[in-house]
């Protein structure tokens, strides 16, 4: 037999509950050679200009609750480079929402264009670059996040 202990009209006998099912949102719109913006296209083989570049990209989460996303470059065997980052932690406000980015060229500020050129590894001007953005958002299920990292992938070779 079950039994309930108060009213149903006592205070604390309800919460409200937020069911969020949408993932992240995420795209790497353009990858331009600086400077100068220069688009490059995806498997492009780019043999002139400088090694540098900035992205444009969107990381976001429809409900507004990124956790965090990061764009690394990948080339060689098993070389890595951060081209840009960002998280939560930077953007906490009392309304607890963070949407992310959304087409904005990164990395910042101005933006800093990223450099390929590793010291002591010729390979990171000379290779094929696979560069991932990945992003998480802060859905949880009262335990754990309940969403896999949402990701998005281009490549292009650098021969300079």
């Amino acid at each position: 037999m079950a039994s309930e202990i108060g009213l149903s009209t006592d205070p604390g006998r309800f919460a409200s509950v937020m069911i969020d099912n949408t993932v992240p949102v995420v795209s790497i719109q353009q990858i331009l050679q600086q400077p100068g913006n220069v688009p490059v296209n995806t498997c492009a083989i780019v043999n002139t200009g400088s090694p540098t570049f900035t992205f444009v990209v969107t990381a976001s989460q429809p409900q507004s609750h990124l956790l965090g996303w990061s764009l690394t470059a990948y080339w060689g065997d098993n070389k890595s480079k951060t081209v840009s980052s960002d998280s939560y932690s930077n953007h906490i406000s009392p309304s607890r929402l963070w949407a992310g980015i959304t087409a904005v060229a990164v990395p910042p500020p101005g933006p800093t264009p990223w450099n390929a050129t590793v010291a002591g590894d010729p390979t990171s001007t000379h290779c094929a670059h696979s560069f991932f953005l990945n992003a998480w958002d802060r859905v949880i299920n009262g335990w754990c996040y309940i969403h896999g990292v949402a990701s998005y992938q281009k490549s292009i070779t650098l021969m300079l």
